[in-house]
């Protein structure tokens, strides 16, 4: 059953058979950067890349100071049983929205060290029957990926999003304005989806969250 349960009284921490999702730290800057900062690689679309730990240091803050702020929770991945952070996960307030109520935006990132070994797969399917089982006002589940991400895209397709269309010229990307696909996961869709079902449910390594006294996820 579905309850109004707020996030930002004690982060959820997440667990699955591989992973553990957790509230990101300062002193994570220097596994993060590892990925970030390989800049003599091809860039994924989206991704940012940071040229000195710096970069990576406000990246953490500005994660944090959302969570703080209740816009948002940023998941640090890490691969069980080591602590070290081999990605993130987020879902925030759409534009415009001063809280997560009947709609939130999942994004991620991976380390490419760690690609096409169903990892991020598994984090999402852990953060979206969370998401769902734990606040009874969430609806959609909104996800942009750009055009030239067809890894990410292919994903989506895997865990039950939607297509709804292509925003042309949507983002700035670099200096370059480039096309996203717009997807959407809504409660029906989860909750006809044997991939959810079927999964190994994540569990929280904490006590239940206390009552919401208003509503879920308020900023």
């Amino acid at each position: 059953m579905p309850t109004n349960q707020s996030p930002y009284l004690q982060f959820p921490k997440l667990a699955t058979t591989r992973l553990r999702l957790r509230l990101l730290r300062p002193e994570d800057d220097t596994a993060i950067f590892a990925y970030k900062g390989r800049l003599g690689e091809p860039r994924i679309p989206r991704i940012e890349q940071h040229a000195d730990i710096s970069e990576t240091q406000y990246f953490i803050a500005k994660c944090l100071s959302k969570f703080y702020s209740r816009k948002a929770l940023y998941w640090a991945i890490t691969l069980s049983p080591s602590d070290k952070v081999i990605g993130t996960l987020a879902l925030s307030a759409m534009h415009g929205d001063s809280k997560m109520v009947h709609r939130a935006e999942i994004s991620c990132a991976l380390s490419p060290n760690y690609h096409r070994k169903g990892l991020m797969s598994e984090a999402l399917i852990a953060v979206i029957n969370y998401a769902f089982q734990k606040w009874n006002t969430l609806e959609r589940i909104h996800s942009e990926v750009s055009v030239d991400n067809e890894p990410s895209f292919q994903m989506n397709l895997k865990l039950g999003f939607t297509l709804e269309g292509v925003l042309r010229n949507y983002t700035d990307d670099g200096g370059n304005l480039i096309d996203i696909r717009i997807l959407s996961l809504l409660r029906a869709d989860w909750a006809a989806n044997s991939l959810y079902r079927n999964e190994q449910p994540s569990h929280a390594l904490q006590p239940p969250l206390g009552p919401l006294a208003s509503q879920s996820l308020k900023s």
